[in-house]
């Protein structure tokens, strides 16, 4: 599966660390810092931006994502992720 995770902090780096060995995890997170260290330690493509930017995540794979998931520190963020990943 193609998944894609909005935030890669404590919970969005903990799915990530379960999933990569089995799918193609995507990472977007605007620290590029944080999405180096997912990338590094994972293996996880990451990408450096806001979830909640249509360029953002058509450049991360939208188009193709089996299952996107928010988990960032705003809920309506993670609302508004919700809706344009749809």
């Amino acid at each position: 599966m193609y998944i894609i995770v909005a935030g890669g902090g404590v919970v969005g780096s903990s799915i990530t660390k379960r999933l990569v060995s089995e799918h193609d995890v995507v990472v977007i997170d605007e620290d590029q810092n944080v999405a180096e260290k997912i990338y590094a330690k994972y293996g996880a493509v990451s990408v450096v931006g806001n979830a909640t930017n249509i360029d953002v995540l058509k450049d991360a794979g939208i188009e193709k994502a089996d299952v996107a998931i928010g988990v960032m520190d705003s809920d309506s963020n993670n609302l508004s992720f919700s809706l344009l990943a749809k």
